[in-house]
């Protein structure tokens, strides 16, 4: 058995929608007649309210022809959307679909718009993160590439200051290593005034820099060779000829190649030219020995 069908709202009667208006006795034996009936939620389905409303309806437009401004506009108005409420209701009920109202396609209109908007709302959005990511990836590779060129340039820079520091620190040792070594070859020289008459003589520090090398082959006597024997190793500063400082040793300047191999040492002449013979050569060896002047030196030279 089937469920009975019914309103799902409710419609008022005509008359009762204009309580104030005073209705030509007419129209009011006229609505009458054609059943103006209200509707109510629950009500059972009646076939005839359509025909009812529409009767009603007609009667209205008839009263207002007929009886000029006796029967207002709003009220003709009032009759016709009574009506077709009436057939929105019955229509609901029976089909189960509702003839959209003024107000549900408003909301309707207003959903689809505010869909719309939104849709292009976050359109805009993209488009505008893109145009802005556009316009500012160039700008930050740029940036990138400045702050890595100028961390590199002072990375450059303290590369050169640390350089010119060291070689400022290795000038500076090498000062104090060529002042520590003319003080200690100045009291040397003042020993081996006596130490020298036995041949015998304390082993100075190497007071210049470098390797003599070339500097003894460029005195090698003639019809004389001579092998350097330090090669580029003496290039050491404030090395000594013997182990111990203070232990007096044999002085080996009775030959070319004992000589030759002290200049080639200590890369210091002793003021012998190329045509002095081995007696003179001797002589002057021994005077730079023996002389504590010639090591003279100033306690602030070295700073």
């Amino acid at each position: 058995m089937s469920t009975p069908q019914t309103f799902s709202r409710s419609v008022p009667t005509f008359e009762s929608m204009n309580p104030d208006y005073v209705f030509p006795p007419a129209l009011t034996e006229a609505l009458h007649a054609k059943r103006d009936t209200a509707i109510h939620i629950g009500d059972a389905v009646n076939n005839d309210v359509v025909h009812d409303a529409d009767s009603v309806a007609s009667a209205v437009h008839h009263a207002r022809l007929t009886s000029g401004d006796v029967v207002p506009q709003k009220i003709v108005d009032d009759a016709t959307g009574r009506a077709h409420a009436v057939k929105s209701a019955y229509a609901d009920a029976r089909l189960g679909t509702k003839i959209p109202t003024e107000e549900t396609i408003q909301v309707a209109v207003e959903q689809i718009v505010n869909t719309k908007f939104q849709a292009s709302l976050q359109d805009f959005s993209a488009q505008l993160e893109a145009i802005v990511t556009r316009a500012l990836t160039p700008m930050e590779e740029r940036l990138n590439r400045r702050i890595t060129d100028s961390l590199a340039a002072v990375e450059g820079r303290l590369a050169a200051v640390e350089g010119s520091v060291e070689q400022m620190k290795s000038s500076i040792n090498e000062k104090f290593d060529i002042a520590d070594a003319k003080r200690f070859n100045h009291y040397a020289c003042l020993k081996n005034v006596a130490l020298i008459q036995n041949d015998l003589w304390i082993a100075l520090k190497k007071w210049v820099p470098g390797s003599g090398r070339d500097l003894a082959i460029g005195l090698i006597p003639r019809n004389s060779v001579y092998t350097p024997a330090y090669g580029e190793g003496a290039n050491l500063n404030t090395q000594i000829l013997q182990s111990s400082l203070k232990t007096p040793a044999p002085i080996d300047v009775s030959t070319h190649e004992g000589i030759l191999k002290l200049i080639e040492f200590y890369n210091f002449s002793f003021n012998i030219i190329q045509g002095d013979n081995i007696h003179t050569r001797r002589n002057k060896i021994t005077g730079v020995l023996v002389d504590s002047t010639f090591f003279h030196f100033d306690v602030t030279a070295a700073v």
